[in-house]
């Protein structure tokens, strides 16, 4: 059940983090995408309005590169599994796969009628899903460069894709609210969640169905209504139902990711606020709990990523202010 504003702030200032470094102008435009090389976590990439991808030494915050092939923004990014590329997407209508070690393409995928607004490799880096503006859904062979199956939504627009990490399974948020979940077998769809809202956004989502995981059949989704909602994946009865949800923010949640094994949630909103949550609901008390707030972003916060480490939960959050951040909890 969703409490009152009054109790919710109560939870959400209980600590209040400002960022260990920062780099204050890391473009010249609105940032929009962040990405760790999971290979190599000292390392990072800034996508932005500018037109520029820019990757970053995590331990001195130096711009070590940069890449110039985008026509437009780049709206989102990841790192190979080996680190040696880097994938992007772009309201051009394209994605890039960077060869790092020349700073130069190694591919570019054009298949999108209309805006890419996010991409993602799958678990070994054999595929990527990719959605956007042109209501497609498209699912790439990296090997050949080219769409290995094209999936259309009945909405307008997928904002947010997601690979489960144990590799089974493939999920979306959409345009109207709906979430969607697909075997990666076929890629048929198994389950959905939401009743179409014309005024609801489905933004963002994030998922770790991996044995290992605390985490195993939930699916995390940021709503336009400042709400995070946690669904139960069942595969037997290839059902999503709502298991819990909360109010995160007092604006659109613009991003949200999981840490399965820490249990914790990272969530970000438009009006600069970013809050690290537990990820588990409490018992008797309101739940999930904020851990604390991150400070000293002045306007959308565009992209939250944890930075892999064994003991320490560490953070980078990027901004339309231009800035990263770097925190320590």
């Amino acid at each position: 059940m969703i409490v009152d504003d009054q109790k919710l702030q109560s939870n959400w200032y209980n600590r209040q983090i400002h960022p260990q470094n920062k780099i204050a102008k890391a473009h010249l435009n609105s940032i929009e995408t962040l990405s760790v090389n999971v290979a190599n976590p000292a390392q990072f990439a800034t996508g932005s309005h500018d037109h520029l991808v820019k990757l970053w030494d995590l331990n001195t915050f130096k711009n070590t590169s940069t890449l110039q092939g985008h026509k437009e923004g780049i709206w989102s990014t990841q790192y190979s599994l080996d680190g040696k590329s880097l994938l992007t997407a772009s309201p051009d209508k394209s994605l890039i796969i960077w060869d790092l070690s020349k700073a130069k393409p190694a591919s570019v995928l054009k298949e999108h009628h209309n805006k890419v607004y996010f991409c993602q490799y799958n678990e070994d880096n054999k595929l990527i899903a990719s959605g956007g503006e042109d209501s497609r859904l498209i699912i790439w062979d990296t090997r050949k460069g080219t769409p290995l199956k094209i999936i259309q939504s009945e909405n307008k627009i997928i904002y947010n894709i997601k690979w489960s990490r144990c590799g089974n399974y493939l999920v979306t948020s959409e345009y109207g609210g709906v979430c969607k979940i697909f075997e990666t077998k076929n890629f048929s769809q198994i389950a959905s969640f939401g009743k179409f809202q014309e005024d609801e956004r489905a933004w963002c989502c994030d998922i770790d169905f991996r044995e290992t995981s605390k985490h195993k059949n939930k699916i995390f989704v940021g709503y336009d209504s400042r709400i995070v909602k946690v669904l139960t994946f069942s595969p037997q009865e290839k059902s999503l139902q709502l298991d819990y949800e909360f109010i995160a923010h007092m604006d659109p949640i613009k991003c949200l990711n999981l840490d399965g094994q820490k249990e914790l949630i990272i969530t970000s909103c438009r009006d600069g606020s970013a809050r690290i949550w537990e990820s588990y609901r409490r018992l008797q008390e309101y739940s999930p709990k904020a851990i604390g707030t991150l400070l000293e972003h002045e306007d959308n916060v565009s992209s939250i990523q944890f930075v892999p480490h064994p003991s320490k939960t560490l953070l980078l959050t990027s901004s339309y202010d231009c800035s990263v951040n770097f925190y320590q909890i």
